[in-house]
């Protein structure tokens, strides 16, 4: 005859039926939580608990991964529209200048609020500047710091790289080993020398940053021979102005560029494009599903009209400002998905400790019974 469930603890039957209640989990007759001891009742209930929690945990991760799916596209579509502003028509005259300052800085003007100071030292240091006073300075082998304010590094890199500027004006930066710059003890490391800046037709170059000790050899501007010498500059690793200007500069990801980024090895020409849409179809779909806005006004018509992927340029500002938006949008939902991943991992780890609290006590209560029993 069977005797039913057995008390591991006691070495007893337990009853089968019953309204026992443990943790406000109440006893459903044979098999429920009454036919159990308490330890062993609660385990059963922290193993519940435990799935329930590690089921949420999961389906919060895989919401989190696909906004940042998301996201990883929308700084893709952002980067083809900054891409697209870049591209300015042909000057008729030059629109920069550069000036000497009374305290020995080399000033050059850029329009459109763009500015590059070159410091009076031996350390390769300029900044550069937009309308809005953000700043990003350069100096040392080399360093960037964010915001020029103070020598922290944001960044370093090696070789060469372009900062794109949303009006259209590329900045090249050309380095030169340490030893030409007449520091041989720093061995291989580097420091910004040659600045290769176009925009268009309209080239200026300034060269000996670092080996002219703070007293460059400023060439142009000109309107002659500027797409070839664009063309005949590497451009290496291309950057774009973030989300404050030049107060930080992003990659092609839309991603904020810290740390070590470039090796002298690479080369990522940037292209004019003329004849191709500045948003293919599958990013125009893509902006939609996000509930992003494809169209414009047309002019002659005063209708709305769905965008087929050619902008002009004030559609391409409009267009990043509305990315720029969902973007934003976006990243308050990640972070607050965040905040709730951590929290359900805070209660993964509870409900651990609870079940491994309930292990120990059922293991103690087994050792007492086994001593008591000798």
């Amino acid at each position: 005859m069977s005797l039913g469930p057995i008390n591991p603890s006691t070495g007893q039957p337990l009853p089968v039926s019953g309204g026992a209640s443990v943790d406000g989990i109440k006893s459903q007759g044979e098999g429920g939580l009454g036919a159990y001891d308490p330890q062993t009742a609660l385990m059963i209930v922290n193993i519940k608990r435990h799935n329930l929690i590690h089921g949420n945990l999961q389906s919060q991760i895989g919401a989190f991964q696909q906004m940042n799916a998301k996201m990883e596209k929308l700084g893709q579509l952002q980067a083809s529209l900054s891409e697209a502003s870049l591209q300015t028509p042909e000057f008729t005259e030059t629109t920069w200048s550069s000036s000497k300052a009374d305290n020995g800085d080399h000033k050059i003007d850029l329009g459109d609020g763009y500015k590059i100071t070159v410091k009076d030292n031996d350390n390769a240091t300029w900044i550069l500047e937009d309308a809005d006073g953000n700043q990003t300075k350069i100096w040392g082998d080399p360093h960037i710091n964010y915001g020029n304010d103070s020598s922290k590094r944001d960044a370093d890199f090696k070789g060469t790289i372009s900062l794109m500027l949303d009006n259209g004006t590329k900045i090249t930066i050309d380095t030169i080993p340490a030893a030409e710059a007449g520091r041989p003890d720093l061995g291989d490391q580097t420091f910004s020398e040659k600045l290769t800046i176009t925009q268009a037709n309209q080239v200026m170059v300034v060269d000996n940053i670092m080996s002219g000790a703070g007293t460059p050899t400023i060439t142009g501007p000109s309107l002659e021979n500027a797409r070839q010498i664009d063309d005949q500059t590497n451009d290496g690793v291309i950057l774009r102005e973030g989300d404050k200007g030049v107060g930080h500069f992003v990659d092609v990801t839309g991603q904020k560029v810290t740390g070590y980024f470039a090796q002298t090895t690479v080369i990522n020409e940037h292209k004019d494009q003329h004849d191709e849409p500045v948003v293919s179809v599958d990013m125009l779909d893509f902006a939609r599903s996000v509930g992003i806005d494809t169209t414009f006004t047309d002019p002659s018509t005063g209708q709305k009209v769905e965008s087929d992927g050619f902008m002009t340029k004030e559609q391409i500002k409009i267009f990043k400002e509305r990315v720029k938006g969902k973007q934003e949008s976006f990243g308050n939902v990640t972070q607050l998905q965040t905040v709730k991943i951590q929290s359900w991992f805070n209660k993964l780890n509870q409900s651990i400790e609870m079940a491994s609290n309930v292990e120990s006590k059922s293991h103690n209560s087994k050792n007492t019974l086994i001593g008591n029993l000798r």
